[in-house]
């Protein structure tokens, strides 16, 4: 069985204050995302999709598959590191 997970950005705001802190800048850019989608595959099908605001996030990664729970974490941090 091929598990994987996927977190897209689905809502992306002018910044953190339009929705009382609860967004995410992305990459260290400009950009901010409010709602993800947590997506998860299994042998390429669409098994779960989670839609979640940044302060539901970590429960929503809870419920994930424990196989996947680092990857998935890895991505979330991933999407809030600033780049170069």
């Amino acid at each position: 069985m091929n598990i994987s997970i996927y977190i897209h950005p689905i809502t992306l705001v002018g910044g953190p204050q339009q929705v009382d802190g609860d967004a995410v800048r992305l990459a260290g850019g400009m950009a901010y995302a409010r709602d993800f989608a947590l997506i998860v595959r299994v042998d390429g099908a669409i098994e779960e999709r989670i839609v979640t605001t940044r302060s539901g996030m970590d429960q929503a990664l809870a419920r994930l598959p424990d196989a996947v729970q680092y990857n998935a974490q890895d991505q979330w941090s991933n999407l809030q590191k600033v780049h170069a």
